[in-house]
């Protein structure tokens, strides 16, 4: 006696056909997008412990060298983040907090901002403010948004300068130089 056959022999087919359709539109996006928190992740570090680096060097014209190594740019491309629009600024702010001072690259700490002028004691910080751009593990080239490119983020880190002493022979404060 013979078995009958299946009638539905075509379920392998539209199974294969499913499946492929739910590993390119659903796991291989998830898996992409997965990459992002850590790239932000390892971003944020490195650029903490830039930010640590910079607030103790001993000048500040070293903090400002040591920012435009490339160093740092070049360990967060490997991981697929690159940096923009970065800026570092100086930031004095008096002990009750009411009065905060910014100061870029080319400015001088005044006088009053110093650590012995009228506006002391001050805290010192260095914040390095800046844009990363995360991007996806694979760069998928579907109509899917943040999955073709990558995904800017704005960075605000900052951290306590170290170095309060003064030059023995130019007795000017390292702040300033």
């Amino acid at each position: 006696m013979r078995k009958a056959g299946r009638k539905s022999s075509g379920q392998i087919t539209e199974f294969a056909a499913g499946i492929v359709l739910l590993i390119t539109f659903i796991l291989l996006p998830i898996l992409d997008m997965g990459f992002v928190p850590v790239r932000y992740w390892m971003s944020t570090g490195t650029l903490n412990c830039l930010v640590q680096n910079l607030a103790r060097c001993d000048k500040r014209s070293d903090a400002y060298e040591l920012l435009n190594n490339g160093d740092w740019l070049m360990l967060l491309s490997r991981y697929g983040v690159s940096v923009s629009d970065t800026n570092m600024t100086l930031v004095a702010r008096d002990n009750t907090g009411a009065k905060e001072a910014q100061f870029t690259e080319k400015q001088q700490v005044p006088a009053e901002w110093l650590p012995n002028g009228k506006n002391a004691p001050c805290i010192y910080s260095v914040e390095l403010q800046t844009t990363v751009n995360v991007n996806p593990c694979f760069g998928l080239d579907l109509p899917i948004p943040l999955l073709n490119r990558p995904i800017p983020f704005h960075m605000n880190t900052r951290s306590q300068w170290e170095n309060l002493g003064s030059d023995p022979t130019t007795m000017g404060y390292y702040i300033n130089e």
